[in-house]
C-alpha cells in the first residue's frame, strides 16, 4: 500500500437518541478514527452497531453531541451538508424518476450553474466511467437495479468530492450483480483517487473491497485493520466470531516464555505449546483460542498437527467444499470446511480432525485485567 496523507479525523464522537421508552441508545461511544486520503474504509458490523449514524454525520445530515469531524484539520461540525466535499450513494439509489439518466447525473451541476457544454461533457465521462456511456436520454424506469445503482455512482462522482459514502449500495442487488458491482466499485474508487467510505453488515463485501475495515459493536471501534490481518488475528471474541466462521476454545495459560504460550484445555488436548511472541498475557490467564473451519482437515498434514476427536452431525455439500459439523464429547459444536471431492462423512460417525498449532490464535479474554 502507498503511503498516504490523513484525510478525515473522527475525534472522540458521541451520538444519543432516546427511544420511544425512555431509554439511551449510545449510537457513537467515543469513536476514534483517522481515514487517508484515496482509501477504501468499510465500517462493518451488525444492525445498530452505529455504522450508519457515523456515515450520517460524516455526511452533515446528523450532528453530533460530543467530539469532532476534520477535514484535512479543519472541523467540519459547521459547515452544512451541501458545502461539504462529500457525496452519498444510498441503498434505494434515490433517483429522480422524473427526470432522465443525464439529468439525475447532471443535477448537481445544474445547481451549480456549471455552463451546458460543460455540464455535458461531465455528465457524458461520469456514466462513460461506470459503463453507462450513451444512456443519458432514458428514464430510470427503464433501467434495471444494477444500472441505477451506475447511475447513482456517476451522479455521486460527477461532483468530484473528496469523500464518496456509500450506504449499503449493494444489498438490493442479486448474488451475481453484487459480486459483479463489488469489483466495479473498487476498480472506480482505484481510477477517481479519491475516498471511498463504505457501509456494511455483508462480512464477504468488506473483506472484499477493503483497504482497510473498521469493526463496530455497540457504538465502539472493537478493531481496525487490514483485511486478511482482521480475520486471521481478531483482537476481540467478538471479531473473531462476527468476521467469518470461527471455533473458540476457552483455554488457560499454564506456561509462558519469549517465543511461546503453553496452555491447558480438555478439548484441544491436555497441554498445547505453540508460537506467540505477540502474546501480552500472563501465567494464569483464561483466553480465548481461535481456530478457523478451513484449518481443519480430515488428514494429518504435518507429523506434529494436533486432533479432535468428533461426532459428525451435519455434513453438507456447497459446491467446492464439505460443511461438517461436530460435536466433541463434551458437547461442545466444531466446525470444519473440507475441500477435498473424495470426503465422504456419514452422520453419526466418529471423525479425527486434524490442525497444525501454527494455525491457532489467542485472543485476550476482556475479564483479563
Amino acid at each position: 500500500m502507498t503511503n498516504r496523507q490523513p484525510l478525515l479525523q473522527i475525534k472522540k464522537a458521541f451520538r444519543q437518541f432516546v427511544t420511544p421508552e425512555g431509554g439511551i441508545i449510545n449510537a457513537l461511544d467515543g469513536i476514534d478514527l483517522t481515514i487517508d486520503e484515496s482509501e477504501f474504509i468499510t465500517l462493518l458490523g451488525p444492525s445498530g452497531c452505529g455504522k450508519t449514524t457515523l456515515l450520517n454525520i460524516i455526511a452533515g445530515f446528523e450532528t453530533l453531541d460530543a467530539g469532532d469531524i476534520a477535514l484535512v484539520d479543519e472541523s467540519l461540525l459547521k459547515s452544512p451538508a451541501h458545502k461539504r466535499p462529500v457525496n452519498t450513494v444510498f441503498q434505494s439509489y434515490a433517483l429522480f424518476p422524473h427526470l432522465s439518466v443525464g439529468d439525475n447525473v447532471g443535477y448537481g451541476l445544474d445547481i451549480a450553474k456549471v455552463e451546458k457544454n460543460e455540464r455535458n461533457k461531465r455528465v457524458a465521462a461520469a456514466l462513460t466511467l461506470v459503463g453507462l456511456s450513451g444512456i443519458e436520454a432514458r428514464s430510470p424506469e427503464q433501467l434495471s437495479g444494477g444500472q441505477k445503482q451506475r447511475v447513482a455512482l456517476a451522479r455521486a462522482i460527477i461532483n468530484r468530492p473528496k469523500i464518496l459514502l456509500l450506504d449499503e449500495p449493494l444489498s438490493a442487488l442479486d448474488k451475481n450483480l453484487r459480486l459483479k458491482m463489488q469489483y466495479e466499485l473498487k476498480m472506480l474508487q482505484r481510477e477517481l483517487g479519491i475516498c471511498f467510505i463504505f457501509v456494511t453488515h455483508d462480512q464477504e463485501e468488506a473483506l472484499t473491497m477493503s483497504d482497510r475495515v473498521v469493526v463496530l459493536n455497540g457504538g465502539k471501534i472493537e478493531q481496525v485493520d487490514a483485511p486478511a490481518k482482521l480475520y486471521n488475528t481478531p483482537k476481540s471474541r467478538f471479531v473473531a466470531e462476527f468476521v467469518g466462521e470461527s471455533n473458540l476454545f476457552e483455554v488457560t495459560i499454564t506456561k509462558m516464555d519469549d517465543t511461546s504460550v503453553t496452555f491447558s484445555s480438555l478439548e484441544l488436548g491436555a497441554e498445547i505449546a505453540m508460537d506467540q511472541s505477540m502474546f501480552n498475557g500472563e501465567v494464569g490467564d483464561a483466553v480465548d483460542v481461535l481456530l478457523r473451519p478451513e484449518h481443519l482437515f480430515p488428514k494429518p498434514t504435518n507429523p506434529d498437527d494436533v486432533f479432535l476427536d468428533v461426532r459428525v452431525t451435519k455434513n453438507t455439500f456447497v459446491g467446492t467444499d464439505f460443511q461438517v459439523v461436530g460435536e466433541l464429547d463434551n458437547g461442545k459444536t466444531v466446525k470444519a470446511l473440507v475441500r477435498d471431492q473424495d470426503f465422504d462423512a456419514q452422520i453419526g460417525e466418529r471423525l479425527r480432525l486434524f490442525f497444525s498449532r501454527s494455525r491457532l490464535h489467542i485472543i485476550p479474554n476482556k475479564k483479563n485485567p
